[in-house]
């Protein structure tokens, strides 16, 4: 399964081995998840520019036009252009 993530740092920890002390306080579901990716070969990573990544709309403050624009794609809704005829 392909997943597209926005954090360069979390997706190198997600497929590499890390053994230094800051990655030490990671719960036990992200291990989970380094297993999926590592291991099993489940998901295969893909990283995807922040302002493309339309989970951020439930997860970040976005200003009006990047929310409308994630919206948008997530509920396939078309914009109407007005022509004047």
């Amino acid at each position: 399964m392909q997943t597209h993530i926005d954090s360069i740092g979390a997706a190198y920890m997600a497929q590499h081995v890390v053994t230094n002390k800051r990655p030490k306080h990671i719960s036990l579901s992200y291990h989970y998840a380094r297993e999926q990716v590592q291991i099993f070969k489940n998901y295969s990573l893909e990283y995807i520019n922040t302002l493309l990544n339309c989970s951020d709309i439930f997860t970040n403050p976005l200003d009006r036009g990047l929310f409308e624009r994630h919206r948008n794609f997530i509920f396939k809704v078309e914009t109407k252009v007005e022509r004047n005829v």
